[in-house]
C-alpha cells in the first residue's frame, strides 16, 4: 500500500448490549523548530524497530487540526476541562449505529492486518458504547498472532492480560474480560490497541479517566508499538496533558468509508485499500 499526503470497571462501567460471541481468544483466534518529515506509515517490529515515534514528538510547525468534534458538539478553545470534553466525546460515540461500528471494525482490522509483523503478540481490548473493535476480525484475518485482553484490577487500578482459552465473559463490573486462559507478561507484548475518547495528531490520548492503560503502558518497554483506535472525528488539536500520560506511536481511524493508519506526528497515511 502506498501512502497518501494528507494534513474494565476503569473504561467507563458497564458495556450493554456486550457478549461473550463477541470475543476471540488464543492465537490465532481471537525539534522543535521544524515540521515532521512525510513517511511512509508502518508498524515497525522488535526485530526492525525503525526510527520510532520521535517526530510525534516535535510539535512546532506541524499542522493544526480538528476533524469534527467542533461540529458536533460545540467550539473547544481550551480544552483544560476533562470531564466536559468526555462527556460530549462519549455522546457522540455512543449514538454511532451498530452497523456503522461494525463496518468500521472490519476496515480497521484490514488495514492493521496488512501491517502488522508476523508473530506478534497483541494486546487487544473488547470494544463497547460505539467504540470500534478490530480484534475479532483481525484475529480471524491473522491467525498467526497472539492475542490477549486485559483484566482489571479495581482496587489498585491496574490491568493484566490473559490470552483466553474461550469466549470473553462479562465481569462483574459489565465489561467482557477473559474468564481463564494464560497470563501474557508485559515483556512479551509487541503491540498494543488502545481504546479512546479523544486523540491529537501528535499520539496524546483521552480515556475514560480511571488511569488504568497509562499504568499498563508505562510498565512496557518503550518499544512497544502503541495504536490509538478509533474514528476520525476523534481527533482534535490539543488536549489536557498530565505527565504520566503515555503518548501513542500510531493512530488507526476510521472516516466512515476507509481506515487510516499514520505515525503519530506524521503527515503520511497508509489506508485499507
Amino acid at each position: 500500500m502506498r501512502g497518501r499526503e494528507r494534513r474494565g470497571a476503569g473504561r467507563g462501567g458497564a458495556c450493554p448490549g456486550t457478549g461473550s460471541d463477541r470475543a476471540q481468544g488464543g492465537r490465532g483466534s481471537a525539534r522543535r523548530g521544524r515540521a515532521p518529515t512525510a513517511r511512509p506509515a508502518r508498524i515497525p517490529s522488535r526485530a526492525d524497530p525503525g526510527r520510532g515515534p520521535a517526530a510525534a514528538r516535535e510539535r512546532a510547525g506541524a499542522p493544526r487540526r480538528n476533524l469534527g468534534l467542533l461540529n458536533h458538539c460545540g467550539t473547544v478553545s481550551e480544552p483544560d476541562d476533562k470531564a466536559d470534553l468526555r462527556a460530549r466525546a462519549r455522546t457522540r460515540r455512543e449514538a454511532l449505529p451498530a452497523d456503522g461500528v461494525a463496518e468500521a471494525s472490519a476496515r480497521l482490522a484490514r488495514c492493521l492486518g496488512a501491517r502488522i509483523p508476523h508473530g506478534a503478540s497483541v494486546a487487544a481490548y473488547a470494544g463497547c458504547r460505539g467504540e470500534p473493535d478490530p480484534a475479532p476480525e483481525l484475529a480471524s484475518l491473522r491467525p498467526d498472532l497472539t492475542f490477549a485482553w486485559p483484566v482489571a484490577h479495581p482496587k489498585s487500578r491496574a490491568m493484566t492480560l490473559r490470552v483466553p482459552d474461550g469466549p470473553l465473559a462479562l465481569s462483574r463490573y459489565g465489561i467482557p474480560e477473559p474468564r481463564d486462559g494464560h497470563i501474557l507478561p508485559p515483556d512479551a507484548v509487541d503491540l498494543v490497541l488502545v481504546p479512546g475518547l479523544l486523540f491529537t495528531p501528535f499520539g496524546d490520548r483521552l480515556g475514560f479517566g480511571g488511569g488504568y492503560y497509562d499504568r499498563f503502558l508505562g510498565a512496557l518497554a518503550k518499544e512497544v508499538t502503541r495504536i490509538g483506535i478509533g474514528y476520525t472525528w476523534q481527533v482534535i488539536d490539543r488536549l489536557p496533558i498530565e505527565k504520566h500520560d503515555i503518548r501513542l506511536t500510531h493512530l488507526a481511524l476510521d472516516d466512515g468509508r476507509q481506515a487510516v493508519l499514520s505515525r503519530a506526528g506524521a503527515t503520511t497515511e497508509q489506508t485499507d485499500d
